[in-house]
């Protein structure tokens, strides 16, 4: 029917230019949070994984207990990114290791 094509229409392009709008309107939005906001200044603080990063010092200030949990985090790190490949190849390719001659289980 032509009322409801032209409605239709209408619609895509409300929605279209909703869109458009949203996209411009996004980046500026976001970099002017970073930049002008006291909030934003979480966006840009130091990274501290696995107990090692410029961020870890002043996460930790002076609690001995959260700078305990870096040094053993960082001492296992090599350990937990192994079990970590190690799961995701299990997830990801099980036919492959049931296919050898003998099975290998990555546990």
């Amino acid at each position: 029917t032509p009322n409801a094509q032209t409605s239709r229409n209408e619609f895509m392009k409300k929605v279209t230019a909703g869109i458009v709008s949203a996209a411009i309107t996004m980046p500026q939005i976001a970099h002017g949070a970073a930049i002008e906001k006291p909030e934003g200044k979480i966006l840009r603080s130091d990274k501290c994984a696995y107990g090692e990063g410029d961020g870890c010092e002043g996460l930790a200030g002076d609690n001995e207990f959260i700078k305990e949990l870096q040094r053993r985090s960082a001492e296992k790190k090599e350990a937990e990114q192994k079990e970590y490949l190690s799961a995701y190849q299990m997830k990801n390719y099980p036919d492959f290791f049931a296919s050898l001659p003998t099975p290998k289980y990555m546990v």
